[in-house]
């Protein structure tokens, strides 16, 4: 059967016998499906297709409800290379790429106009050629959709507003949120959702070394981030000894861990060990001596779930005047790191501050409140391989933040 017409050298019609209680006309085609129509009689199913073995596979009765016993399949379109026109509409399922990088739909309408109740899916294929649609123009979005690798929007359209309605989407933002204030008296650097403590300055731990005090709830995991090796051929393997815990509460008094640091490694190679509580003794076992930044690291990181960050938003009251605050969001990660001799490490570029975007005016004046908020980041996070995020502020007058409030917009990878 195709398109509901019937082919003379394929088909035929099978009438059943003409009764009040049984009046069907039954449409082969090649022994694929069968079409059959029933009368209307109270109760009973009124149009049904079954396939050629009279397996029933869509069911419509008397009040209009339709029943499908197989799988509903979009097909979906060939590719379509969004330049910023109107999006066209020709199926259901629509796969869509910015044509030569990120793509906002800027026509009115933004999409194609539909019939009142169609449905219609759109899905990004690439990061790196997102399609943008905004609220207004034929549409009605809950949030600006950026449509990349993965990402998924379904829409009705509304006859009456002349506009395709969202209905859901599989990369909806949700929010991790913090508070701060600075401890009183003090000025520097203090972290939210995360933190480093990093020893003064390097050491080859050659004797052993301490690091932490005893009994604190670190829950963190060790970090190195080294000079340059020798490159002589034989690796170095430091030991760290202490009470470890893992993120499944399991933990163990008097646990070893061994470092393998790489004779070949460039300086700023970082080294991430396991979780520890407590104060941890670091020694050298083998190899040749090395210098390296060391301490512990603690970040969000999703519940060890992979992620997107796509905005930040920070609100406060100062509680000094201070003239050089920042606000810092830290992706961390094993890369970007650099070794400083005789100090702590510098970690990797921030994923955006408060001072860069803001520049003149980024100062706390006493009693007056401050905010700091960006909506256009788009950094992915492998929650579920040792990376998350930090949210660092940095003071320099004492007690400088009274009081702020820190929200992380995220959604899944």
């Amino acid at each position: 059967m195709t398109s509901g017409h019937i082919n003379k050298d394929h088909d035929y019609i099978k009438r059943n016998p003409q009764t009040t209680e049984d009046n069907t006309i039954t449409l082969l085609q090649a022994g694929i499906v069968a079409l059959t129509l029933i009368s209307a009689v109270a109760g009973q199913d009124m149009f049904q297709i079954r396939d050629y073995n009279s397996n029933l596979m869509i069911n419509m009765n008397g009040s209009g409800s339709m029943a499908i016993t197989g799988a509903l399949i979009f097909s979906p379109s060939s590719l379509l290379a969004v330049t910023g026109t109107t999006l066209p509409v020709s199926k259901g399922y629509h796969m869509v790429s910015g044509i030569d990088g990120n793509v906002s739909l800027s026509a009115s309408p933004q999409i194609a106009a539909g019939s009142g109740g169609q449905l219609l899916i759109l899905a990004g294929t690439d990061d790196d050629k997102n399609v943008i649609i905004n609220n207004g123009s034929g549409v009605h979005v809950h949030a600006i959709a950026t449509l990349g690798e993965h990402d998924v929007i379904k829409f009705i359209y509304d006859d009456a507003d002349a506009e395709w309605v969202e209905l859901s989407r599989n990369f909806a933002a949700s929010e991790k949120s913090w508070s701060f204030a600075s401890p009183s008296g003090a000025s520097g650097t203090f972290y939210v959702g995360g933190y480093y403590d990093f020893a003064s300055s390097d050491n080859d731990f050659n004797p052993a070394v301490t690091h932490g005090s005893a009994n604190a709830a670190y829950a963190a995991h060790t970090l190195f981030v080294c000079a340059a090796g020798g490159s002589g051929g034989t690796d170095t393997v430091v030991r760290v000894t202490g009470t470890s815990i893992n993120d499944r509460a399991i933990r163990t008094a008097g646990d070893t861990e061994d470092i393998t640091i790489d004779d070949a490694g460039v300086a700023g190679a970082y080294y991430e060990g396991k979780k520890w509580i407590g104060q941890v003794s670091i020694e050298k076992q083998s190899g040749p001596d090395i210098l390296c930044n060391y301490g512990f690291s603690k970040y969000w990181d999703s519940n060890n779930n992979d992620f997107r960050i796509v905005g930040i938003e920070v609100t406060g009251r100062a509680g000094a005047n201070d003239n050089a605050p920042d606000i810092l969001l830290r992706h961390h990660t094993s890369t970007g790191w650099t070794y400083n001799n005789g100090a702590a490490p510098t970690p990797p570029t921030a994923i955006a501050t408060m001072n860069t975007d803001h520049s003149t005016e980024s100062e706390y004046v006493n009693t007056e409140p401050f905010a700091w908020k960006r909506s256009n980041l788009d950094t992915t996070v492998m929650g579920g391989d040792s990376e998350g995020t930090i949210i660092e502020f940095v003071t320099t007058a004492n007690r400088a933040v009274d009081q702020a409030d820190v929200l992380l917009r995220v959604r899944p990878n």
